[in-house]
C-alpha cells in the first residue's frame, strides 16, 4: 500500500517538475541587434535595452519568437550589461558566432527570455 502511494505521489508530483524552468545555450551569427530609445514603442521602463536575435534560432525553451526578427527569438540584455551588448555587436561585425546563455524563467513582460550571458565563437 505504502509503495502504491509512493509511486502515485511520484507520478502526480514529476510532471509538475517538468513544467518548470528550461535553460541552454544557443550559437548562431547575430540576425538582429535592438536597442530601446528613451520614447520605445514599448513604453517606459524599456529604455537602454538591448534585444539580440541569432540566425537560425527559433527554439529555446518557451522564449518566444517574434515578428520583429523574422520569427526568430529575442533575447534581452538589460542595460547594466553593456558589455554583452559590445560582444553582440563584435560578433555581428567579424561576422561570428555569438552564444547565448538563457533561462526562460527569466522573462521580461513581452515574454522576451534574458541572455545571462554571451560569448563568441
Amino acid at each position: 500500500m505504502k509503495k502504491g502511494l509512493l509511486a502515485l505521489s511520484l507520478a502526480l508530483t514529476l510532471p509538475a517538475f517538468s513544467s518548470y524552468a528550461a535553460s541552454g545555450a544557443v550559437y548562431g551569427k547575430v540576425h538582429t541587434i535592438a536597442l530601446a530609445g528613451k520614447n520605445a514603442q514599448w513604453g517606459p521602463g524599456y529604455d537602454g535595452y538591448v534585444w539580440i536575435a541569432l540566425e537560425g534560432v527559433n527554439t529555446a525553451g518557451t522564449c518566444p519568437t517574434t515578428s520583429y526578427s523574422d520569427n526568430l527569438i529575442r533575447f534581452f540584455i538589460p542595460p547594466e550589461d553593456e558589455l554583452m551588448v559590445s560582444f553582440a555587436l563584435t560578433a555581428k561585425a567579424a561576422g561570428m558566432q555569438l552564444g547565448i546563455d538563457w533561462n526562460d524563467s527569466m522573462k521580461q513582460a513581452g515574454g522576451e527570455c534574458l541572455a545571462r550571458d554571451v560569448n563568441l565563437k
